[in-house]
């Protein structure tokens, strides 16, 4: 019974920890005016290494490996974080954010809202009445 509290206990606490790991990503980008690109980040991580996922997933069921896993990644991302956009940037995973999303970000400054942001940009977006112009080679959309 013992083991399956810690085996609970650990799993839960070291998903945890890594979802605000991953979200302290986003916080910094957005805290600099930028918007990360998931999908071109998860297109660039599944072409590095399409079974990581996998393998941190099955390493977050192992009791105390799993917690000792997110505190060296944690350590990890410390390591780089001045160089994290920089980082971004080179792999083209950076999106300057409109000033909508920037006064939306601003009001609550987390690392889930710089993730949520975008978001609602695009939903908006999608909802906005359009005009295609379509003049040559040139296609221009404008939303209102």
């Amino acid at each position: 019974m013992e083991f399956l509290v810690l085996w609970l206990g650990t799993s839960v606490s070291s998903f945890g920890m890594e979802i605000a790991n991953e979200l302290r990503m986003f916080k910094d980008a957005a805290d600099a005016g930028y918007k990360v690109d998931v999908k071109r980040l998860s297109e660039l991580g599944k072409q590095l290494n399409p079974n990581a996922t996998k393998a941190t997933l099955l390493s977050m069921l192992i009791p105390i490996f799993n917690i000792m896993q997110v505190f060296q990644r944690t350590i990890q991302y410390n390591n780089v974080r001045p160089m994290i956009l920089d980082q971004l940037g080179v792999i083209d995973a950076l999106e300057e954010m409109s000033e909508i999303e920037k006064t939306e970000y601003l009001k609550n400054p987390t690392g889930l809202n710089a993730l949520i942001v975008p978001l609602k940009t695009e939903i908006r977006l999608s909802k906005a009445t359009s005009i295609k112009i379509n003049d040559g080679n040139e296609h221009s959309e404008i939303y209102y």
